[in-house]
């Protein structure tokens, strides 16, 4: 088992191995990026909602 495992790592499928690894790297990648994209932009959406409360608010003439 083992020395077939390290056969087949080391042999043809090498390449297809770091190819895969390479794709589902990338994806990672861009799964996380679009995360951090997203709560950044749903962060800055409730800060500026906020501010326009607190705007508003001292707007209000008592």
């Amino acid at each position: 088992m083992g020395t077939y495992t390290w056969k087949s790592f080391l042999g043809e499928d090498m390449y297809e191995q770091k190819l895969h690894f390479s794709v589902v790297s990338a994806l990672l990648l861009i799964m996380v990026k679009s995360t951090v994209a997203d709560v950044t932009m749903k962060l800055i959406a409730v800060v500026s909602v906020e501010g326009a409360a607190t705007q508003a608010k001292h707007q209000v003439p008592k």
